[in-house]
Parts: structure tokens; sequence; C-alpha cells
């Protein structure tokens, strides 16, 4: 995340995911919404998401489908 967001950026995203929810929990999310965003860039997909939409949640996408299109890009095209 470090090449895309600043440290304050991160900071302050950590921050906002432990307003709602714990370390542990929040961990999870992360980690779940960005596997499911690398699989969704990497297989041409939609990205859906079944719960809610709340804020944090939209932020949470955003964040990890920005870190999935840049691997992307850089896997298929810039490496090439």
């Amino acid at each position: 995340m470090k090449q895309i967001y600043s440290i304050n950026d991160i900071n302050a995203l950590i921050k906002l995911a432990l307003e709602t929810s714990s370390i542990e929990i929040s961990y999870n999310k992360f980690c779940i919404a960005l596997e499911k965003s690398i699989h969704t860039v990497f297989d041409k997909e939609e990205y859906i998401d079944e719960e809610e939409m709340t804020e944090q949640r939209y932020i949470l996408k955003n964040v990890t489908l920005s870190f999935a299109n840049k691997l992307y890009v850089e896997k298929n095209f810039l490496t090439k």
C-alpha cells in the first residue's frame, strides 16, 4: 500500500477502520477485500459486494481496488 498511499494516508485509513471494528476484525475485512479485489481485477470481473455499502466499506473497496489495479498494470504492461 505504501506505493499508492502515504504513511499518513494509511494511518488515517487504519483509524477509520478501527472506529467501527476491532483490530482483528478490521484486518480480516482488509484481507478479504484485498483478495477479492485482486481476483476481480485479474479475472476482469466486476467487484460485487453483497454486504451493505457503508462509507467505510466503500472506502475499503476503493483502497484495495486501487492496489489491485496498480498491480495489474505493473504485471501486465509496465514489466513487459
